[in-house]
């Protein structure tokens, strides 16, 4: 993956099974809020269905009637990239964390979010923050999902 030289790395937290990398996106121009990228590998999920993830990131996103987003309300594909298979969604609404993971509510939020699947297991890219901010740099973070490959030797 190939991060833009303005997304900043930032120190991991040490929780169990928590991100391999978080990227910090700074804030659009006028507001100060910056998004977010956490990057997490969790070999032994190799072969768990896409749509368990997926539903489970929805349950994460509420939209205006205050329920968990549905399906056909999000933008979701799947498609092949040297030798990772990705399942990328994109969805607005009011975001949670999820259980057991440090982050608060984003009101107004959108997530972008991708499944790639692998030989070495899946990893996890989850990027939110508030919407115009993620409006600001959504073709970035699809294009960053986008140039993942799996690494030679593993």
């Amino acid at each position: 993956m190939h991060a833009p030289d303005t997304w900043k790395l930032q120190p991991t937290p040490a929780i169990p099974m928590g991100p391999v990398a978080v990227l910090a996106i700074p804030a659009a121009e006028g507001n100060t809020s910056q998004a977010e990228v956490r990057i997490t590998h969790y070999p032994n999920m190799k072969g768990m269905p896409a749509d368990a993830n997926i539903d489970r990131w929805l349950s994460q996103v509420a939209g205006a009637d205050g329920k968990p987003v549905q399906k056909d309300q999000a933008k979701i594909e799947t498609f092949e990239h040297e030798g990772v298979r990705i399942t990328l969604l994109d969805v607005c609404g009011k975001l949670t964390a999820a259980p057991g993971m440090a982050g608060g509510v984003i009101e107004n939020g959108r997530l972008i979010a991708a499944i790639l699947e692998h030989d070495a297991g899946p990893h996890f890219v989850k990027i939110t923050g508030v919407k115009d901010v993620m409006d600001s740099c959504a073709a970035q973070a699809v294009e960053f999902i986008k140039s993942s490959t799996v690494a030679k030797g593993g």
